[in-house]
């Protein structure tokens, strides 16, 4: 799941992004959330940096 920081508005502002991983495991009624892990992601630099 990709996370973009916004304001009170819902605009899109500067600030880190992120990249959200959830485990979901089916169960009796449904599924659950049993792991989640959250990433910093930074914009990738030009063509060729690395």
């Amino acid at each position: 799941m990709a996370q973009t920081p916004v304001d009170a508005e819902g605009r899109a502002v500067a600030g880190p992004h992120g990249a959200a991983l959830y485990v979901l495991a089916r169960q009796a009624g449904g599924r659950r959330i049993v792991a989640g892990q959250n990433n910093a992601v930074t914009a990738p630099g030009p063509a060729g940096s690395a």
